[in-house]
């Protein structure tokens, strides 16, 4: 556009001087001309701006880290008059503009009258997490490049890439400790490989349910107790903490690579990668108790939902979806809030990338308390807390440590 203008300015000198020695019609004609040019070349740009449709979208609704999906732009000329010049750049960005799953370079394009252009990429969604569909401003230039005008965008397209949702065999919780308003006699969904103790019989027992070896030696009817998971409670704690690139390491990868992840150009996609693990840890647990009938309270940062069956689980998912690591509060301290208004010893899962020494004691003291606690740990490369989840190992609760390249499905297999 600046060559564009000198080059303007170069023939205005130009014809300014040819009547200076040449005072005719013609030269005041060009004259005329020139300076009438930009007026009608700014005017038609401008009926150009308004006369655009561009509408941005998805060929799937639903979005799930790992998938791949179609993102198309359609721009459409509804004006008689040619557009010689129009820069975007088509893109995806996180919403918070941190992480980009596919980086294009500006596209410039002329249109014709009435036409329609269409362009789509395809992106494989490699963290979840709330995305926006760019460009938020198109650029438009006149036929003489003298003028560039902002088309800016208003309505934001937004996708919604969910976590991915891991089906775990296992999980080690405590099955026997019981939910708030339940008893030992509620036999709904017991599990009858699983032996939990024994009681004395009851006139509403089944015959089927006595132990005999056992009531022989006492002399008295005994039945069995089984193992039952809606007798269970869980509380999933996710810390969303914001996980500071100080505390990454100036290469966390071998050769650029981060293995199952991609190419790592900066620490702060390797925080992102982090996030995302905690994430989906977080989804294939929740989803792991209430396939197990096991009611859960869900807490990420300050928020918490309460699910009693699977179909609460939408709930839970999206938030999941949605979360935003950028809270300042202590996990230590949105626990130790929790559980002191409870009595009951529940199960604990705790999922953190952050270990601080108030944890190790609001845990250690959970712990003693009777609650069975689970720490899963998702740890940069060269973290210097680690020797805190040791430590929470040797007072009894169950830490691991976990990297954002391990596969979630053998991580629960070798718990």
């Amino acid at each position: 556009m600046i060559k564009s203008r000198v080059f303007y300015g170069a023939i205005l000198i130009l014809c300014i001087i040819l009547i200076f020695f040449e005072k005719g019609k013609s030269s005041f004609t060009l004259l005329y001309t020139l300076l009438l040019l930009p007026i009608g070349s700014f005017v038609m740009c401008l009926i150009s701006k308004y006369c655009l449709k561009i509408n941005r979208a998805c060929n799937s609704e639903v979005n799930i880290k790992g998938e791949e999906a179609d993102i198309r732009l359609i721009i459409y000329n509804k004006s008689l008059l040619p557009i010689p010049s129009l820069t975007f750049t088509f893109s995806a960005t996180e919403i918070n503009g941190e992480y980009s799953p596919i980086k294009n370079k500006p596209v410039s394009i002329t249109m014709a009258p009435f036409e329609k252009y269409v362009r789509e990429f395809s992106v494989i969604w490699k963290y979840r997490g709330v995305y926006e569909i760019l460009p938020k401003v198109i650029y438009l230039r006149d036929f003489l490049g003298l003028f560039e005008m902002r088309v800016n965008l208003r309505e934001v397209t937004k996708l919604i890439v969910y976590p991915l949702i891991v089906e775990i065999k296992f999980f080690p919780l405590a099955m026997n400790l019981l939910s708030g308003g339940q008893s030992r006699f509620d036999r709904r969904t017991e599990d009858y490989a699983n032996m939990a103790d024994t009681r004395r019989y009851e006139p509403s027992d089944s015959m089927k349910r006595i132990h005999w070896k056992l009531s022989a030696k006492r002399n008295l009817l005994m039945v069995k107790n089984f193992e039952s998971s809606a007798l269970n409670f869980a509380v999933v704690f996710l810390d969303l903490h914001r996980v500071s690139d100080e505390k990454m390491p100036p290469n966390p990868f071998d050769g650029g690579v981060l293995h199952g992840v991609g190419v790592m150009p900066e620490n702060r996609e390797y925080v992102i990668a982090v996030e995302d693990k905690m994430l989906e840890l977080a989804v294939c647990v929740c989803n792991y108790c209430l396939n197990k009938q096991i009611p859960l309270n869900f807490c990420a940062g300050l928020e918490v939902i309460y699910a009693n069956n699977h179909n609460e689980f939408d709930n839970l998912y999206t938030l999941a979806a949605n979360a935003e690591f950028n809270h300042d509060t202590e996990l230590s301290d949105v626990i130790g809030s929790f559980i002191n208004e409870e009595t009951i010893a529940r199960n604990i899962i705790v999922i953190t990338a952050l270990l601080t020494k108030e944890l190790y004691e609001t845990l250690a003291g959970m712990h003693r308390f009777g609650h069975k606690i689970t720490v899963l740990y998702v740890v940069p490369m060269d973290d210097r807390r680690s020797y805190i989840a040791g430590m929470l190992l040797d007072v009894g609760v169950k830490a691991f440590s976990i990297f954002p390249w391990d596969e979630t499905e053998q991580i629960f297999e070798n718990m």
